[in-house]
């Protein structure tokens, strides 16, 4: 089974240089835009995991701060009732939500927040919670965000990946 890993990075820019200047930049590489406030000289960013080296220098040299979330996305059929029941080593949250099914997972190097719709898997890398068992939908936000320069955000991208390989392994099965 193969996943498509991605990183969102919102990034607030400092007065070095020109927003439309930083914009070009992230642009002229296969980065996606998906939201910026010039007022607060912010942007949202959506980046292919081969850019994140890229787009650190871009953050190291005009960014005042910048949270980055590691995510993946499956397209695979699971029997989520059937992993809850047969897994509960590595479920350590489960919610039923009508058509979407949450899930928190946990992994070698941390933990995933799982989304289910349908066949569309969407998974996101957190900090494991500090109390277990625990609701999916009361996961703190800043559980699965990565801070510049508070966290060392390449060691963090190595760990969702390990982490993400490792849930794949195991829904593979």
């Amino acid at each position: 089974m193969r996943y498509y890993m991605y990183i969102v990075a919102i990034i607030s820019l400092t007065e070095k240089e020109s927003l439309a200047s930083i914009l070009v930049k992230l642009k002229s590489r296969s980065i996606d835009i998906v939201a910026r406030d010039e007022e607060q000289r912010r942007v949202i960013v959506r980046i292919p995991t081969y850019e994140l080296p890229y787009v650190l220098e871009i953050v190291r040299s005009y960014a005042r701060s910048a949270s980055f979330e590691f995510k993946a996305s499956i397209r695979r059929k699971i029997d989520v009732k059937k992993l809850v029941k047969d897994r509960k080593e590595i479920v350590i949250g489960y919610e039923d939500i009508g058509k979407v099914k949450l899930l928190m997972l946990k992994c070698e190097t941390g933990c995933s927040y799982v989304e289910v719709k349908g066949r569309e898997l969407l998974l996101k890398y957190c900090r494991p919670p500090l109390t277990q068992p625990t609701l999916p939908s009361q996961i703190p936000p800043v559980l699965c965000s990565y801070n510049y320069p508070a966290d060392n955000i390449m060691d963090a991208y190595e760990k969702a990946k390990k982490c993400f390989e490792n849930i794949v392994s195991v829904l593979g099965n």
